[in-house]
């Protein structure tokens, strides 16, 4: 935890106003998802299914690498059929919002990075985009 002051002066020098607050650091777990973008797949999404896998994908991305998780896991985190999440995972490919790829013989799902981010390393992730979106 850290102190953090805010100090207001006028052209003079004279002190207008003074704040001072406790600061802790962002908790480790975040991600960052874009407004806009979001809005959008929201408003293009043809079923719920598809924001739920999206969004259980989200909050999986870890800050380097894909998402190592099979569409029945994902299936059975969300309650929901493996057919559901297949056709939720086929739009998602389809309209630009994940890519798949395969490491050493696993898949990977890859968020777009202009959708959500996790971490500070963007530029890493989007060559990863990149390379996902090229095949």
């Amino acid at each position: 935890m850290s102190i953090k002051e805010l100090t207001v002066m006028d052209e003079n020098g004279n002190i207008k106003a003074k704040h001072r607050w406790k600061s802790r650091p962002n908790p480790e777990g975040f991600v960052l998802v874009y407004r806009d973008a979001f809005e959008e797949l929201a408003v293009e999404a043809p079923t719920l299914s598809v924001m739920k896998v999206f969004s259980l994908l989200s909050s999986m991305q870890p800050y380097e690498g894909g998402i190592n998780i099979t569409r029945q896991a994902i299936a059975d985190k969300l309650n929901t059929t493996y057919a559901s999440v297949w056709s939720a995972c086929k739009w998602l490919v389809k309209s630009g919002y994940i890519g798949e790829q395969k490491i050493n013989g696993i898949k990977q799902f890859i968020l777009n990075p202009n959708v959500t981010t996790c971490g500070r390393k963007r530029q890493a992730k989007e060559i990863q985009w990149s390379q996902v979106a090229v095949k």
